[in-house]
C-alpha cells in the first residue's frame, strides 16, 4: 500500500500534509455556510440583488474548488513520477 509519509522526505511530506489539512479545513468552512446560503436564497427569493450576490458567492466556491483540484492533481502527478 502506498503511503505519502514514506514516499516523500520529511519536510516535503510535512508541507504537503499541511497544505491538504488547510484545504480540508477550507472545505469544512464552506460546507458550514451552505445551509445558511440556502436559507437566505429561500427567504429572499424575490430579491434579485441578493440572489445575484449569492450567485457570486457560489461562483467563488466553484473557483476555489477549481484551484484546489488543480493543486491536488499537480501534486499527484509529482508523486506518480517519483
Amino acid at each position: 500500500m502506498f503511503s505519502l509519509t514514506t514516499a516523500l522526505p520529511g519536510k516535503i511530506t510535512s508541507d504537503y500534509l499541511n497544505a491538504f489539512d488547510k484545504l480540508l479545513d477550507a472545505y469544512g468552512r464552506i460546507a458550514e455556510t451552505l445551509p445558511r446560503l440556502k436559507n437566505l436564497a429561500e427567504a429572499f427569493k424575490d430579491s434579485p440583488a441578493l440572489l445575484t450576490k449569492l450567485a457570486l458567492y457560489y461562483a467563488e466556491i466553484l473557483e476555489f474548488h477549481r484551484r484546489a483540484y488543480k493543486f491536488i492533481r499537480r501534486k499527484c502527478k509529482y508523486l506518480d513520477s517519483s
